[in-house]
């Protein structure tokens, strides 16, 4: 009996694609996207003993969808949060507390897996300067007050 026409010439056909899928199998193509992080530099000022800064955005993103981890090299420096997908903002927040006076500088570390260039790092300063002497005075009469403050 003669196999029909079809099966012959599909014969060729799947055997081609199993020796393809047997070949992927021993080197497997891992997608490569690029991760960023914007601005790459951050710099705050804060008084020695006072109120920590502002905290600061970082945006993290690329091309493509994957998940990514963030890290500081200083432990005065608070990331919010320290992992996600992207696009994301991560918020940077330093404190201040029991830093000496000068400048104190740290790196904060995103990594990912699937990303070429992982990790990216940004870097971010903090200026600690002297407290400044507060001087002021107030006048309160009937309901209104007059406050006035002197920064030396």
């Amino acid at each position: 009996m003669r196999a029909p026409t079809l099966l012959l010439r599909a014969a060729p056909l799947a055997l081609g694609l199993a020796a393809l899928a047997a070949m992927c199998d021993h080197n497997p193509v891992t997608p490569r996207y690029r991760l960023s992080v914007e601005p790459d530099t951050l710099a705050f000022t804060a008084r020695q003993g006072g109120l920590p800064p502002i905290a600061r955005y970082l945006t993290v993103s690329g091309t493509g969808l994957f998940e990514w981890t963030a890290e500081a090299d200083v432990p005065w420096l608070a990331l919010s949060p320290a992992g996600g997908g992207v696009p994301q903002g991560v918020v940077v927040a330093p404190d201040n507390q029991g830093l000496l006076l000068g400048t104190h500088r740290g790196v904060v570390s995103f990594a990912a897996p699937s990303a070429s260039n992982s990790p990216v790092r940004a870097v971010v300063r903090l200026d600690i300067v002297a407290q400044a002497p507060l001087a002021g005075r107030w006048l309160a009469a009937g309901n209104a007050a007059v406050l006035s403050l002197d920064l030396r």
